[in-house]
This record gives C-alpha cells, sequence and structure tokens, in this order.
C-alpha cells in the first residue's frame, strides 16, 4: 500500500526540513514547497493534504488555499502560524481549514493533526 503524500509549504529552509523529518519518521511521504505558488504550480494529483504556512513571502498560505479551492483540488489543508492573532484563526478557519497549528506545536500535534486529517478524506 502507498503512503500517502503530504505537501509542507513554508518559506523557512530549516522548518520545511524539520516537519518532513517528523512526518517521515511517522510514516508519511512529504513533498516540500518554498511558497504557495510553488505549490499551486505543481502536480497536486498526487497530494492527499498540505501544510501550510499562513505567513509567506509572495502569496499568502490563506490566499494559496483559496486558489486551490477555485481549482477544486478537495485538498485539505493544515494551516500553522506563529502570528497568535484571533482575526487570522478566523480567516483561516472561513477559508476551509481543516487544522490550524500554533508555531511552535510538538511533532506529536503535527502527526496527530495529519493523521486526523488523513482518515477523514479516506472515510
Amino acid at each position: 500500500m502507498m503512503r500517502p503524500l503530504v505537501a509542507i509549504v513554508d518559506d523557512e529552509p530549516s522548518i520545511l526540513r524539520a516537519l518532513k523529518r517528523i512526518l517521515e519518521a511517522n510514516g508519511l511521504c512529504t513533498r516540500t514547497y518554498s511558497s504557495g505558488e510553488e505549490l499551486l504550480c505543481s502536480c497536486l494529483d498526487e497530494l492527499k493534504c498540505v501544510v501550510l504556512d499562513i505567513n509567506l513571502t509572495g502569496i499568502s498560505g490563506i490566499e494559496t488555499k483559496r486558489r486551490l479551492a477555485a481549482i477544486d483540488s478537495g485538498l485539505p489543508v493544515i494551516f500553522m502560524t506563529a502570528l497568535n492573532s484571533a482575526l487570522v484563526q478566523e480567516e483561516a478557519l472561513n477559508a476551509g481549514c481543516s487544522a490550524f497549528l500554533h508555531k511552535p506545536f510538538s511533532g506529536h500535534r503535527l502527526v496527530d493533526a495529519v493523521q486526523e486529517v488523513l482518515a477523514k478524506s479516506d472515510a
């Protein structure tokens, strides 16, 4: 059985590497992107979930999610952010995120969120 492919989008290389290590150590395959534009220009067909930073260089994570919805990708999105703002969280929820993580978060919290989203999408 093929392992689910999870996209990770963050403009901080060290965060991309850390999240990739955590998810792959927990049996998931990952593909990393340094921007929303890079994700949107890639082949989305194989992806099962996107872990997406809100505060990106270029288009924001929320705008990236809106563009994914506009092309009817159906991809569940887990937003992550270091911004501690109720307004940002509300905007993310309104954009249709499947989960919301405040940085810094534990590896267990990330893995649990991804596995929960993947289980819902398989149901």
